[in-house]
């Protein structure tokens, strides 16, 4: 045999190495993305809970809007544009983790 096919066979030797090792962390690292994946979910409760607690006062403050004298109805129109920020905010959040989740998904894609 000449150099030039020892050379190939001595590459074609590392590159199948180098496969062989990179299969044997495959499955911690799906094992992590999807940790990871499962983490951004958990997190995502906290805004939810949020959320459904700020309409409930939405709804609270438009059903007593209709029975409250001027002041009482300037009270709660000040509290209106807070609540809806936190609900914005919230959503922000929400939208965050979830492209999170997509990011860790594809590339756990990828690594399969």
């Amino acid at each position: 045999m000449d150099d030039q096919t020892v050379d190939i066979h001595e590459d074609s030797g590392r590159y199948l190495q180098e496969y062989f090792t990179s299969l044997e962390n495959l499955p911690s690292e799906i094992q992590y993305h999807w940790a990871e994946i499962k983490n951004r979910y958990e997190q995502a409760k906290a805004p939810e809970k949020r959320i459904k607690s700020a309409k409930h006062e939405l709804t609270k403050i438009h059903s007593q809007w209709f029975s409250q004298d001027a002041e009482k109805k300037e009270k709660l129109s000040k509290q209106e544009p807070v609540i809806v920020q936190r609900i914005e905010n919230d959503y922000a959040r929400l939208e965050d983790l979830a492209t999170d989740r997509i990011t860790l998904a594809e590339e756990a894609l990828k690594l399969v």
